[in-house]
């Protein structure tokens, strides 16, 4: 059944109208909004008629709340048909073009004169007019504006235009403006017979295309009826090419659009209608819409015919930048069905840069009072930065959801759909993310921190659209603890896109370095597009709706996922699963979920860490290598030496850290305290306004929900043994370097017990004890040379004692008659000739005292040695 009202990917809709005739013609957006130009012969929304028909625009944000309308006109017909805007400017240029059969702005040089009128973005006041044409009927259809803010526009005359020759019955004409509303140039060219023009587009090298159709032999014999003809003219005038192709029926050709590849290859679309098989293309009846891919030298790339039994009459196209393409019209048949739907509806298709259609959607109204007036066309069609698609006609009818009331006869409609989750609305996306040095944030809004060196997966699929995300991390300035993130890859579509800090330019593209200004996008091979947001932002758009924000900020990268709802549980990887729950964000590649709080072994030190876990195999790989590199090339395993966290700071650094975040105004604690770290621990300060505007975009993004923190409390003790300098917290000092000479470690002991005394801690209900065990020599377990055993205790209470076995023999961990080595995390890894082993072990306890004493000790050894490694108090 055809739909009422919103739902699905229609985010919104408006109907605005007079008791009269009123219709959207056309719709052009800015970052700032829509404008909807048409015409209404009726007081428009609380402005004045000027006289029969007269020329409307309304201003809506994108959210669809109405900013302004404005009517202009004569007192005789006024028709407003089409809208374009130019960005390169502060404020923005808005114009709209139509025809009128009065003196607009200058004096009526025949029957129906062509109108320009620049108007002000923030009120629709006038700037200025321009109104020119011939002796005769002269009628603008459509008005673009090139990269450098001149205006062109096209229509049909049946005269003789700014000296231009009329070569019989109404031929095509295009003007050119510069943005002072001072004339360039006209062009006029025709047939004896009939020339219509329905559309005009520019491209990013300065040429104008103009479209329509021809009942003549314009840029080639005509096939029988009316045949689509497509000009192009470079800025300067000149007449490039004529293409004209049709069949022996009517082909009504209704809009032109351009777009550009990541090679600077331009790419034309035309769309409209047929009666017939258009090119070969299977006809379903009655007509069938038509889309027409062309290159910019004029060659035919492919084509398209779309429809029911009924008719389908595309009247309007629309580039989102390159990858897509939409087209918008009328049918009379349910599209999904192939049923009758009784009137005429809008419909709404989206094809891909290779012709493949993506989405079909369609609209249509009730009318309680007289259920013949449902009809609906789509006019005129635009898209946005952020993949919201813009639909501007008219209704003869009302709309369910939400409920509307038409006022007359033909009301105004504005529709906006979303093809894909808006990163700035609250609550449409998983939002995910990593910055600073760096700090995680998963989709489900657990944030946490990790130092890992070398290349991770942050992201990948498990079903659905493929989506894979891969980053580079590295020591920052030589640091031993602290890392960044120094690269990023993925790939969209069938592209491996990778972002580099230090190159220039600092993007590739199948290994190929790409340059792109601000503000332009560019469709990837295989699907999706790449925007340059700004000097230091990219923004992916992959195929599958999702979104990735790139910042390329000095010395490191952050990076912010946007994720459709779509996507919950179909992830894995470093920024978790996706699911709506935290608790399970922090789990391998085994779909092993690690128990929060996270020891330092367990984020980076373990076999089983996350580290391990997610750091990428080479084949598995997307990122550009130099010669002789490859993953292993940027991979530390022994990467940090230890954690950091706010309280490792010195006064000084702690004294940087809060001035600085706080003169940027951060405020949560999930981002003040990172903050404070990155800065105090680097000196650098622009860490802090990465915090401010990160923590600012995901606060609108979550809609003021904010990252939970990691489950668990506060460090109160760490210690990795790099240094022979001797820890008096410990009741025995000796320290050791394993035979692999990569080991260092507080051992080794014999049958001792030694001691580990911690004093004044915070309050707190639980403390985490973990640590890296390693036992040296043969030790065997319960064979007949032991037992050898070893265990801990915590304020005298036993955590732990039980033996192990580095021989044949069985051992009693992790239950009594286990294989040797069970549970060990390595065996025979450092080097000693009787054998080692190497076991991460945590324990949780409740505890509320301040001080903490920890034995270790060892009995029934002949020889056999161990020590301590990594040894981590957490308290909560």
């Amino acid at each position: 059944m055809v739909p009422t009202g919103i739902g699905d990917t229609l985010n919104w809709l408006q109907q605005i109208g007079t008791e009269a005739q009123d219709q959207g013609q056309a719709v052009a957006v800015t970052d700032e909004g829509s404008y909807t130009v048409g015409h209404a012969n009726s007081a428009f929304d609380g402005n004045t008629a000027l006289g029969q028909n007269d020329f409307i625009i309304v201003k809506h944000n994108a959210a669809g709340a109405k900013l302004w309308s404005k009517q202009y006109g004569t007192n005789a017909q006024d028709y407003g048909m089409g809208v374009a805007t130019y960005m390169g400017t502060t404020p923005h240029q808005v114009y709209l073009a139509g025809y009128t059969a009065g003196a607009f702005g200058g004096a009526n040089q025949g029957v129906m004169d062509a109108v320009l009128l620049r108007v002000d973005p923030g009120t629709g006041s006038t700037v200025w007019s321009r109104q020119f044409g011939s002796t005769a009927t002269d009628l603008v259809m459509a008005v673009t504006t090139d990269k450098n803010g001149a205006i062109y526009v096209a229509g049909h005359t049946m005269g003789s235009i700014h000296g231009q020759a009329n070569a019989g019955g109404f031929d095509m004409f295009l003007t050119k403006y510069n943005s002072a509303g001072t004339w360039q140039w006209t062009r006029q060219l025709g047939t004896p017979n009939i020339e219509q023009v329905r559309g005009v587009a520019t491209d990013a090298n300065d040429n104008v295309y103009v479209a329509g159709h021809t009942d003549g032999n314009l840029g080639g014999p005509n096939a029988g009826n009316a045949d689509l003809f497509l000009a192009k003219y470079n800025s300067a005038g000149t007449l490039s090419w004529v293409k004209q192709m049709g069949t022996s029926q009517a082909d009504s050709i209704y809009g032109v659009a351009t777009s550009r590849r990541l090679d600077n290859t331009v790419d034309v679309y035309v769309v409209g209608y047929t009666g017939a098989s258009f090119d070969g293309q299977p006809y379903a009846g009655g007509l069938d819409a038509i889309v027409v891919k062309f290159a910019a030298d004029g060659t035919k790339v492919w084509s398209r015919q779309m429809g029911s039994a009924g008719n389908d009459m595309a009247q309007a196209i629309a580039s989102d930048g390159g990858a897509n393409v939409y087209i918008t019209g009328r049918t009379n048949y349910d599209l999904d069905t192939n049923t009758s739907a009784d009137s005429d509806n809008i419909f709404m298709v989206k094809y891909d840069a290779a012709g493949t259609k993506l989405v079909t959607r369609q609209l249509g109204s009730v009318n309680a009072l007289d259920p013949t007036k449902v009809m609906e066309s789509g006019n005129g069609i635009a898209a946005d930065i952020n993949d919201r698609v813009y639909i501007a006609g008219f209704t003869e009818g009302e709309f369910t959801n939400p409920t509307t009331m038409n006022t007359g006869e033909k009301d105004v409609l504005l529709l906006q759909y979303k093809d894909g989750c808006q990163v700035n609305t609250p609550g449409e996306c998983g939002i995910s993310y990593g910055w600073g040095d760096p700090h995680l944030g998963t989709f489900d809004g657990l944030a946490y921190d990790f130092q890992g060196v070398g290349e991770f997966i942050l992201v990948e699929s498990i079903r659905g659209t493929p989506l894979t995300v891969q980053a580079r991390m590295r020591p920052w300035n030589g640091s031993n603890d602290v890392s960044v993130m120094t690269a990023l890859a993925t790939l969209v579509g069938s592209s491996r896109v990778g972002f580099y800090l230090g190159t220039n330019p600092p993007v590739k593209v199948n290994g190929a370095a790409v340059s792109l200004a601000v503000g332009n996008t560019v469709p990837l091979p295989g699907g999706g597009r790449l925007r340059r947001k700004d000097a230091s932002s990219y923004i992916v758009y992959y195929p599958g709706h999702d979104r990735l924000i790139v910042t390329l900020n000095n010395g490191y990268i952050d990076a912010n996922f946007a994720l459709p709802t779509s996507r919950q549980g179909t992830l894995r990887g470093l920024l978790g699963n996706y699911n709506g729950k935290t608790n399970d964000d922090l789990a391998l590649r085994t779909g092993a979920v690690l128990a929060q709080p996270l020891t330092f072994a367990q984020l980076y030190t373990s076999s089983s860490s996350m580290a391990a876990s997610w750091r990428i195999k080479k084949e598995e790989s997307l990122f550009d290598y130099g010669q002789n590199e490859d993953t292993w090339t940027f991979t530390d395993v022994n990467f940090p030496w230890s954690p950091i966290s706010v309280a490792d700071l010195t006064p000084a650094q702690l004294e940087l850290g809060l001035a600085t975040c706080r003169e940027r105004k951060v405020k949560t604690a999930a981002f003040f305290d990172r903050c404070v770290l990155d800065v105090g621990l680097t000196g650098v300060k622009d860490f802090a306004l990465t915090a401010a505007l990160l923590e600012g975009q995901i606060l609108t993004q979550r809609g003021g929900d904010l990252p939970s923190q990691e489950q668990g409390g506060k460090r109160v003790y760490f210690a990795n043994f790099q240094s022979e300098e001797p820890r008096r917290e410990w009741s025995e000092w000796r320290w050791g370097k394993s035979p692999s000479g990569d080991k260092f470690f507080l051992g080794e002991f014999g049958n001792n017990t030694v001691d580990l005394a911690l004093t004044k801690l915070p309050a707190h209900s639980t403390v985490v004890v973990s640590f890296d065990l390693i036992l040296a020599g043969t030790w065997d377990g319960d064979g007949s040379a032991g037992p050898h055993s070893w265990g801990v205790a915590a304020d005298g209470k036993a955590l732990l004692d039980t033996t192990f076995s580095n021989t044949d023999s069985k051992q009693s961990y992790p239950s009594r008659g286990s294989l040797p080595g069970t549970g060990a995390d390595a065996i025979d890894s450092l080097g000693y000739s009787k054998g080692d082993s190497l076991y991460r072990l945590k324990f949780t306890l409740s505890h509320k005292s301040a001080d903490l004493k920890l034995n270790f000790f060892a009995y029934g050894l002949k020889g056999e040695t161990w020590g301590l490694d990594n040894v981590e108090v957490l308290v909560y």
